[in-house]
């Protein structure tokens, strides 16, 4: 889910204030997350 969501803000119209390019960077923070607990658990 959280990269089809990174695939569609990256791809849409730039989003006011800089919230793009924020939302991007919290979105691979957590996906480094993700990948991070899945590499735990496994």
């Amino acid at each position: 889910m959280l990269e089809q969501v990174e695939l569609l803000i990256s791809t849409t119209t730039p989003m006011p204030e800089n919230r793009t390019e924020r939302s991007l960077e919290l979105l691979k923070t957590a996906l480094l997350l993700v990948d991070d607990l899945a590499s735990q658990t496994a």
